[in-house]
């Protein structure tokens, strides 16, 4: 006896509602491009990817937001380590003020932490910017990620 998987059928895919995606699919670019420069409408633009992600499903857009969704979540790791060693080196000027750290080595502790907390933190941002106008040229010629 066959066993086959019984998946629901989904609505075909409508010129209109393949526009309706389209149209989402840069408002969510578009707010994860304002996001790099004020960092609020990037939960607006994760909260979209997700409610419409299953219904992207078999067009060019699921691509997409699949992309964008990779890009948040690689993004936002990056970031949390950035900002870890941006702390530590804060953490060494602590040290020196309340005793423990020698002032020949704060020098070190802070340049060494901060300073790889900022790098970690510029080439995360020009990566982001790099996937959302990958991603922009890639929609605007109707093309999947890849």
């Amino acid at each position: 006896m066959e066993h086959t998987l019984h998946r629901p059928a989904r609505p075909e895919m409508t010129a209109q509602r393949e526009q309706s995606l389209r149209q989402l699919t840069l408002t969510m670019y578009l707010l994860y491009g304002f996001s790099l420069f004020t960092g609020l409408p990037v939960v607006v633009a994760l909260m979209l990817n997700y409610v419409r992600l299953s219904e992207s499903r078999g067009t060019i857009y699921h691509s997409h937001l699949r992309w964008a969704l990779h890009t948040f979540w690689w993004g936002m790791a990056w970031t949390l380590l950035g900002w870890c060693m941006l702390a530590l080196g804060a953490g060494s000027i602590l040290n020196l003020i309340y005793g423990g750290l020698e002032p020949s080595d704060l020098v070190r502790h802070f340049a060494g932490f901060s300073g790889t907390g900022m790098v970690v933190l510029a080439l995360n941002w020009l990566w982001l910017l790099s996937r959302l106008v990958r991603g922009l040229l890639n929609w605007n010629e109707y093309r999947r990620m890849r």
